[in-house]
């Protein structure tokens, strides 16, 4: 899956694909 990294804070970060948003847990 590719996509762009639209808005990262407090270990979350949201990802656009396929013109759904997706969010994320940031791992480390």
């Amino acid at each position: 899956m590719q996509g762009r990294i639209i808005k990262a804070l407090a270990g979350f970060y949201y990802v656009e694909a396929d013109g759904q948003i997706y969010q994320t847990r940031a791992r480390g």
